[in-house]
């Protein structure tokens, strides 16, 4: 009896899922539909508004002229103008009432990679299983690295 009721509860699963896979299709059909049917009407609005906000900002162009600034104008050259010496020599003060960053110092520490350090101690003379031992690595994975390097 209790095979049967499950027998049943997996049939009625089934159709519900494959009902509800359907469905999920046709209202990815529908919306497909719709989009390729509303996209040229889209275009076409975003199209218009952008030539409508050209067309305005044309005529604020054209409309008013536009507005630069007047050059400086010095009395006379010797008197006013600032010489070079002088422009630096204001820079430099400025420069000096800043302070300077602060740096910790920093010690970079460089370690080979296992495969170079497997190379160096093999062009030493070391054997395989001396390695291994030293760099606490697999007699295998030495011996790949060797080979593998000899090859190139």
């Amino acid at each position: 009896m209790t095979s049967f009721l499950l027998v049943i509860s997996f049939l009625l699963h089934i159709i519900t899922i494959s009902g509800i896979y359907f469905l999920l299709k046709q209202i990815q059909i529908l919306r497909a539909q719709n989009h390729t049917e509303d996209l040229p009407e889209l275009l076409e609005s975003y199209l218009g508004e952008i030539k409508a906000e050209n067309k305005r900002l044309q005529e604020e162009l054209t409309a008013s002229p536009v507005k630069r600034k007047p050059k400086p104008t010095y009395k006379s050259d010797s008197q006013s103008k600032p010489q070079p010496n002088q422009t630096i020599k204001a820079v430099d003060q400025k420069l000096d009432e800043y302070p300077a960053p602060k740096t910790d110092s920093m010690d970079d520490k460089v370690q080979a990679s296992l495969q170079s350090r497997i190379l160096q101690l093999h062009q030493s003379g070391f054997s395989i299983e001396e390695i291994a031992r030293k760099l606490n690595c697999g007699k295998t994975e030495a011996e790949l690295t060797v080979k593998l390097h000899g090859k190139n």
